[in-house]
């Protein structure tokens, strides 16, 4: 089931301005869909939108096999991970696996308002799915969004001893704002409490991006299945 989107997908919110201190890899593809980008409102008072940059970015290790040859998937700069998707297949005995992966990102809108400032964040849509396309037998599809209002802050990938990943399991927080010497900077804020997943039920820690950082993509290997994944993270940066 796709994930309905809305006029300000994750949610619009007001902050004060203070200031804060595989197995073996077998034949696969990619795919891409994207769905619509819908503006958010102005709300009352609001000012002109900041411009929004990435900063910071990090690529993570990567956990998993050899298998397979290499994907990146990124969100566009400025925009954050909001949800995961994909197919999972539990037919390998005593296992789960996830044979596809797939991100939704939304573009990080900060504007002000009286003496603070307004996050939206705005569906930028779904891209690039890779592994498998397409049903696998005795798999299911799984469409994984944040909660309203978050966007995705840390990742628990496991993988299975036979090299290949059988599970994602991601938190997704609320932004905040901090307005420092370089700029007003979207930082993390309180964590949902329920995690978001896609394949078996996690048995590992999430990874966090930071305090400071968010998901802005996935890297890895792939093939019939996705062998290896690792985090891609970024702050976010707003300035006049």
């Amino acid at each position: 089931m796709w994930h309905a989107l809305c006029s300000c997908l994750t949610g619009c919110f007001t902050v004060s301005a203070t200031g804060g201190a595989g197995g073996a890899g077998g034949t696969g593809g990619t795919a891409t869909s994207t769905a619509g980008t819908h503006s958010s409102g102005s709300g009352v008072g609001a000012g002109a939108q900041l411009d929004v940059t990435s900063s910071h970015e990090s690529s993570g290790t990567l956990v998993g096999g050899q298998g397979g040859g290499p994907f990146d998937t990124m969100c566009s700069p400025g925009d954050v991970v909001v949800g995961l998707f994909g197919w999972d297949d539990n037919n390998v005995v005593d296992a789960m696996l996830v044979h596809s992966i797939g991100i939704e990102c939304a573009r990080v809108n900060v504007s002000p308002v009286g003496n603070g400032y307004r996050v939206d964040l705005v569906s930028s849509g779904k891209l690039q799915q890779v592994g498998h396309l397409g049903a696998w037998p005795g798999g299911r599809f799984t469409d994984a969004p944040c909660p309203a209002g978050t966007a995705i802050s840390a990742v628990a990938i496991e993988a299975h001893p036979a090299g290949y990943i059988r599970s994602f399991s991601a938190v997704c927080s609320t932004p905040r704002i901090e307005v420092t010497s370089g700029g007003v900077e979207v930082v993390v804020g309180t964590a949902d409490p329920h995690k978001i997943e896609l394949g078996a039920p996690s048995r590992v820690m999430p990874t966090s991006c930071s305090d400071r950082g968010w998901l802005v993509g996935l890297h890895g290997r792939f093939g019939e299945t996705i062998d290896a994944a690792g985090m891609t993270c970024a702050g976010i940066l707003a300035s006049r």
